[in-house]
């Protein structure tokens, strides 16, 4: 079947990748990974030190490894240099991957010296997409070496993002036990081992500043980052006995941009935008169109989000992104009355008031929020639209105006955070609503939890990363008085409906019959408790009556 849409449409495919499809049982990734090579790649990123490409474990298959305390997060730089980043991962993954052939893969992550900040929740989630969807069942070990205790909750996290078998392959060790399956010989001695020959950067390889097709890469931002690694960058340099950073090319002048104001660019992109819409209205809903023809700052904030980058086409690109979303989730039609009565009733989600600044909240209990276990697909996609919809609809209420959102994490566990679920809505957040400028207040949250938490927070953008703050419920009424919020979570509000009028139970929308009536009685049964304190609430009795079961 696979080689029957090559035939098809050859042009989509590269003919190295179907060559491996021919031949072995591979699933491969398109990112034109079959026609690059080391030279494609800046000095910069091999001289860190993170990624280790040297020796074979002790089966004889080729190693690759990670230096975790050599990795810091691309800050400050532009989304064409993050890209970069990820893509020189991906790729080296990729050959690893093709030089093992049908070989069992060890890979290590040396994390003595890990810190927080060591750990970028969305490059690894690239590679762990990446190791899901393209590179299924490979056999392997996946070492993780001396991780800090302190961490190892946080990064058994993320493991669970892994497939159920890929998860099975993690090993926690030390660099002391890593001799069961690798020789100190075939590791570097800058990351524990005894090899002291390890040169970094492969022979041809030279500065991004050198590489034409790298241009469009602002010099500033290979400066930036050799900045933010110059330790291990250094000490690269002292093992091979290098004291010159320097690394001499003939950089031809650069042709250079007309000068554009923002304010032109907002234009440019706009009428890119209605001119796609133009040639494919079916793909929009007139209703999300017509923010984006009449309100600049939608288009300023994707703007913002793209950088130093003056890469136009990437914001118009998801801009159109956003509103192709918007259409097929059907947010602009969509209202209150169309989600079930069980979802409102667990308390989870809070749209009630506003903040000091005049502003409609949005609120989340967090305890009051169970893993949609033991349900159907359907019922899962429901509760992910259901959450997803009501940042939309905030999100036209704001307008302009900055957002305040809190989250009551008193009582709140472990399993009260959903990765998947939460995955979703950061992913959205990022897509469709960057730079909106914002204060996230998690109130209450146990310490136990808050590493955790945190890294959760590191999928956001930068700009959502730094309206985090970590408060309690004594001190949120700095943002937020006691009387815009339920008592429930901790407020003096004592007249809050968790169910707005007119929404009924699942059970009784004919545009949700495609669920089963067991899926919402396994949702009711584990929300009984926050769905009982609804109940009491507004001094119900009758569990049907709540619910509005009476169809």
């Amino acid at each position: 079947m696979v080689l029957d849409e090559v035939t098809k449409y050859p042009d989509e495919f590269d003919e190295m990748d179907v060559e491996h499809i021919r031949n072995k049982d591979y699933i491969i990734e398109r990112e034109e990974l079959a026609q690059l090579n080391d030279q494609y790649f800046p000095s910069e990123l091999f001289a860190t030190g993170f990624l280790v490409r040297y020796g074979v474990d002790k089966k004889g298959a080729q190693l690759m490894g990670f230096c975790n305390r050599c990795y810091v997060p691309y800050g400050d730089v532009s989304q064409d240099m993050y890209d970069l980043g990820r893509k020189f991962l991906l790729y080296f993954v990729y050959k690893s991957r093709i030089e093992l052939d049908q070989k069992p893969r060890a890979v290590y992550v040396s994390a003595a010296g890990t810190v927080l900040e060591n750990v970028e929740f969305t490059i690894m989630r690239n590679a762990i997409d990446f190791a899901n969807n393209y590179m299924p069942s490979t056999p392997g070990t996946l070492l993780i070496v001396d991780l800090p205790v302190i961490l190892r909750v946080t990064f058994r996290m993320i493991v669970s993002l892994l497939n159920e078998w890929f998860s099975g392959q993690v090993v926690f060790t030390t660099i002391r036990k890593i001799k069961q399956w690798i020789s100190y010989s075939e590791i570097p001695a800058y990351i524990g081992g005894n090899y002291e020959n390890y040169t970094r950067i492969p022979d041809g390889v030279k500065s991004g500043k050198c590489l034409k097709h790298l241009s469009h890469i602002p010099d500033e931002d290979w400066d930036t980052f050799i900045d933010q690694n110059i330790v291990c960058i250094r000490e690269g340099m002292q093992d091979v006995g290098i004291k010159s950073m320097e690394n001499e090319c003939n950089v031809k002048t650069r042709k250079m941009t007309p000068h554009v104001t923002f304010k032109d660019r907002v234009k440019m992109i706009r009428q890119k935008v209605l001119d796609h819409v133009k040639l494919h209205p079916a793909e929009f809903d007139e209703s999300d169109v017509e923010h984006i023809r009449k309100k600049d700052y939608i288009i300023e904030r994707y703007l913002k989000a793209n950088g130093k980058s003056l890469n136009d086409d990437k914001p118009k690109n998801n801009i159109l992104k956003a509103l192709k979303f918007y259409k097929k989730e059907g947010f602009a039609q969509l209202n209150d009355s169309y989600f079930p009565s069980e979802f409102y009733a667990t308390g989870f989600l809070i749209g009630h008031g506003v903040d000091k600044a005049g502003a409609p909240l949005l609120g989340f209990c967090n305890r009051c929020y169970t893993p949609y276990r033991d349900i159907s697909e359907d019922m899962y996609d429901l509760g992910r639209k259901f959450i997803l919809y009501f940042v939309y609809k905030k999100r036209i209420e704001l307008d302009q105006r900055p957002r305040t959102v809190y989250v009551a994490a008193e009582e709140a566990h472990i399993v009260n955070f959903e990765i998947k679920m939460f995955e979703n809505v950061v992913d959205f957040v990022n897509d469709f609503m960057p730079s909106t400028p914002a204060k996230l207040l998690v109130a209450d949250l146990s310490p136990i939890v808050k590493l955790t938490f945190k890294v959760l927070t590191n999928l956001l953008h930068e700009s959502f990363q730094k309206s985090v703050t970590f408060t309690t419920m004594v001190d949120i009424k700095e943002w937020i008085a006691y009387q815009e919020i339920p008592t429930y979570v901790g407020g003096n509000y004592e007249n809050y409906s968790r169910i707005p009028d007119g929404v009924k139970s699942g059970k009784c929308l004919n545009h949700l019959k495609y669920i089963p009536d067991e899926d919402w009685d396994a949702f009711t049964d584990q929300n009984i408790v926050c769905i009982r304190e609804g109940l009491k609430e507004r001094n119900q009795k009758s569990m049907e009556k709540y619910l509005n079961l009476e169809c």
